[in-house]
């Protein structure tokens, strides 16, 4: 019972890892519901991620969207200079 159990977390892990690095976005910016960890269903909806650069009022900014329909997720700007 006890390798089924350690088989099952080990797992859990590898998957979890596996998500995180296939994401576009910094680990702090996957915990979509902001409780201060990424969860494992939030990693995975992580990876259908995508950025691509636009202007957005004369601002240099990256849009995150979803790769399954396109539709923006949310932008980060930085001020043009």
């Amino acid at each position: 019972m006890k390798k089924i159990i350690l088989s099952f977390i080990m797992i859990y892990l590898l998957c979890y890892l596996v998500f995180v690095n296939l994401s576009v976005l910094k680990y702090n910016e996957m915990d979509f519901n902001q409780n201060g960890f990424v969860e494992l269903s939030e990693a995975f909806q992580s990876i259908d991620i995508g950025t691509r650069k636009v202007n957005i009022d004369s601002k240099i900014c990256i849009e995150y969207f979803s790769l399954k329909d396109g539709i923006t997720i949310f932008d980060k700007c930085k001020n043009s200079s």
